[in-house]
């Protein structure tokens, strides 16, 4: 059996200023930083044999801070980044609600309908993370992985893990920054344990 923490990055620019960021390569704020801190001291005493992070820079300072606990070195996977959001990329989340209407609505409530100039499709982000997820599972046999992803892309795995379809995705509420999924692989299936814990933040870094 391989157990998975599955975690969200910390906060970003594109979270804090309202800034649409799939792909967009966002720095980690200050609370960022203090909720790192957090993420560290939660899995200070707990066994980690490997871990793994999208390339986005957000993902990558998160699984540093998982790292330095651990005197492991992480690797980066571009299959684990977030959703591609095509010509939304960079833009502020008012004017897309103004401009895309219609769109954004599909991209909260049903994102299989969801379709706007270069972006990912819904099934191809789930097939992408969860063929990724499988893949590191099977690679780490009875050992513990940490991987930091993104939430879009984590929401829309669990949608498919629990076998919701698309207009049902509000089932899976949107996780704090640095919240933790457990997730466990055994006979070539995938399990979830649970979801979106945030217990090692406080109110004021949630």
């Amino acid at each position: 059996m391989t157990r998975i923490f599955l975690i969200r990055h910390a906060e970003a620019e594109g979270n804090l200023y309202r800034i649409a960021h799939g792909h967009f390569d966002g720095k980690i704020t200050e609370n960022g930083y203090r909720q790192i801190e957090l993420l560290k001291n939660r899995f200070a005493n707990e066994k980690i044999d490997a871990v793994y992070s999208s390339d986005l820079t957000r993902a990558r300072v998160t699984a540093e801070g998982i790292c330095q606990s651990h005197r492991l070195e992480f690797c980066t996977m571009d299959r684990l980044r977030e959703v591609s959001i095509g010509e939304w990329e960079g833009l502020f989340w008012e004017a897309i609600e103004e401009r895309w209407p219609e769109q954004l609505g599909y991209f909260v409530s049903d994102p299989v309908k969801w379709g706007i100039k270069g972006n990912e499709s819904y099934s191809d982000l789930q097939n992408r993370i969860t063929g990724c997820i499988k893949d590191i599972a099977k690679a780490h046999d009875d050992e513990t992985v940490a991987i930091v992803c993104h939430g879009t892309a984590i929401r829309t795995f669990i949608c498919g893990l629990m076998g919701y379809p698309s207009h049902e995705i509000a089932k899976v509420t949107r996780c704090d920054n640095t919240a933790v999924t457990m997730i466990v692989f055994e006979n070539e299936e995938l399990k979830l344990e649970y979801y979106g814990d945030n217990s090692h933040l406080n109110n004021e870094h949630s």
